[in-house]
């Protein structure tokens, strides 16, 4: 439970309501070599769940293809499949919030590690207009977090993370997946591709100034040298962690940080600070080619022509697991069994095969005004998932999506077991 450093009460329930992220605690942690660090990162998961559980209700483990409530022998066997990099996202949550999120990408050196511990968390809705809320005290909140945090650069080789007070009314507004700095140079596909695919970005540079800023070797040598760093650095403490990295904290109190106490921190951090241009973008931002009422103006684009897909039963089985399936419509999450592990091969004929569906979809081809979005392909062991927000399409989409994959089985191009749609729960 969440012990001495949390209140429960009733609040107006607006939103139906509290957003649990209005006011939070946000970190990531970052690895450059994540292929050789398998057992490492685990092991950091590990200790951020052990750090995190007694003050969790009802925690749960996620892939996108499965969950359930959170157990020692679950976990121990997640664990073993992060540790062999056999998953691509894992998420350690309560229903209301995302606590621990690890994402890396198959045969990517990268891999990120995200954490949020909100200031509040609706437990329960009580009637139209009231819910009741446990708030916590991020001072407390704050220190658990922190020792966590230098915990995993001591021994675990992280090369770079953060944390940071998310209060986007008073101008806070960085998250780990994009931070202030990030918008403000409008760094598209960061997340999706640099911060995996190129992990120098992380290693050479930081993402922004932060409450805590945990800095290695790279850095470290760019400000100067650590004698520097542990001399120089305007901030209220200044920690060396293990062999090859530093702390730097801005303020005492996260809770009372504002972004004007992080200015001259970030005038000192300049150095490892960079540019577009360092991060392999052209140098310019990107203006908008249209102003918003020239968009508004603008005439819809033409639908593509309409398809009719009559129902279609493929050759192998389909499982439908309710939560996500066909009933969730239109947000469905679709999972791929195969004889094996994919190889690079197989995933590029999957991943041209699912793009052209998409084109179709996302052109209004299956009814509607199309799809909203298709993720990207996950490995999971023998599984390749994905998921999509179908729109307003209508099932002529899953029809031509099963005639699709039945044809990339029937010629062997994808050997496939099974599909299954929905999430998989214990």
């Amino acid at each position: 439970m969440a012990g001495d450093f949390s209140r429960v009460y009733m609040v107006p329930d607006f939103s139906k309501g509290i957003s649990p992220r209005t006011c939070s605690l946000e970190a990531a942690v970052h690895w450059a070599d994540a292929r050789e660090r398998g057992e490492e990162i685990a092991a950091a998961i590990d200790r951020l769940i052990r750090a995190m559980l007694p003050y969790c209700r009802a925690p749960e483990l996620h892939t996108l293809t499965s969950g359930a409530p959170f157990d020692e022998a679950r976990w121990s066997g997640l664990r073993k499949r992060l540790a062999a990099g056999r998953l691509a996202e894992f998420t350690f949550r309560e229903v209301q919030n995302t606590w621990i999120y690890w994402r890396g990408k198959k045969g990517a050196p990268g891999a990120l590690l995200r954490v949020s511990w909100p200031g509040a968390r609706i437990l329960e809705h009580r009637g139209p207009s009231q819910a009741l809320v446990e708030t916590f005290d991020l001072a407390k909140v704050q220190d658990i977090l922190l020792a966590a945090m230098s915990d995993l650069f001591t021994d675990l080789h992280p090369v770079y993370g953060f944390i940071n007070l998310y209060e986007h009314s008073i101008g806070l507004r960085s998250l780990p997946e994009q931070t202030d700095r990030e918008i403000e140079f409008h760094l598209v596909g960061f997340y999706d591709d640099a911060m995996l695919s190129r992990p120098e970005a992380v290693t050479r540079y930081i993402r922004g100034t932060f409450w805590a800023n945990f800095l290695t070797a790279e850095h470290i040598e760019k400000l100067g040298g650590i004698e520097a760093v542990l001399t120089k650095a305007p901030c209220f403490k200044v920690e060396r962690i293990g062999a090859e990295a530093v702390l730097l904290q801005a303020t005492p109190s996260l809770v009372d940080l504002r972004p004007e106490h992080l200015a001259p921190l970030t005038a000192y951090l300049a150095p490892v600070l960079p540019s577009r241009v360092d991060l392999g973008y052209s140098p310019d931002i990107p203006k908008p080619k249209h102003t918003l009422a020239e968009l508004w103006s603008m005439p819809e684009p033409e639908a593509l022509p309409r398809q009719k897909v009559a129902p279609y039963g493929p050759s192998f089985p389909v499982v439908d697991h309710g939560t996500n399936g066909l009933n969730d419509w239109p947000d469905v999450v679709f999972a791929l069994t195969l004889t094996a592990e994919p190889t690079d091969e197989l995933m590029e004929t999957l991943r041209r095969e699912l793009t052209g569906w998409d084109d179709l979809g996302s052109g209004g081809a299956f009814g509607g005004t199309g799809f909203t979005w298709m993720s990207e392909l996950i490995v999971e062991d023998d599984k390749v998932a994905w998921q999509v927000d179908l729109g307003d399409a209508q099932l002529d989409a899953y029809y031509d999506l099963l005639r699709r994959l039945d044809a990339l089985q029937h010629d062997g191009r994808v050997p496939i077991v099974r599909l299954e749609l929905g999430v998989r729960s214990a």
